[in-house]
């Protein structure tokens, strides 16, 4: 039997928006103006971008691009700033070429938490959870 390998043609970017006010329209605005302000109209059509979900509740969506255009989607992502006046920043969470991973939270994401935060240093040695050191590991 021959192993097959599958290839995706896109990838998938999560991405959180911190926007006073965002819908699913304005949503699609904003992709479309921060494609045109790195790469004109040529860009829109390029990279064949489309918005997968949406979750107003948290403010993030999952954006399909082509595969050879992710890194201008990346750069256009990380330079967009401002949108009707307004801040408005996109925070890419997650890129894979496959939706599974991007449906777990924890899986491949960047974690904002301290890999040491269940390590209490303690100087009370006479606690029998810790070790000669002093540290209690929870």
């Amino acid at each position: 039997m021959e192993k097959q390998t599958i290839n995706s043609n896109y990838f998938y970017l999560l991405i959180k928006v911190n926007h006073q006010s965002i819908t699913k329209d304005k949503l699609d605005l904003i992709v479309k103006e921060m494609i045109t302000k790195c790469y004109g109209d040529t860009g829109i059509g390029a990279s064949d971008t489309k918005i997968l979900l949406f979750n107003q509740k948290d403010s993030t969506f999952i954006l399909r691009c082509l595969k050879g255009s992710l890194s201008s989607i990346w750069t256009a992502v990380s330079l967009f700033h401002v949108y009707e006046t307004h801040p408005c920043i996109l925070e890419i969470i997650k890129v894979s070429p496959w939706l599974l991973p991007l449906s777990n939270p924890d899986r491949f994401s960047i974690s904002k938490r301290s890999p040491f935060q269940n390590i209490n240093i303690n100087n009370n040695n006479n606690n029998n959870n810790n070790n000669s050191d002093g540290i209690m590991i929870e």
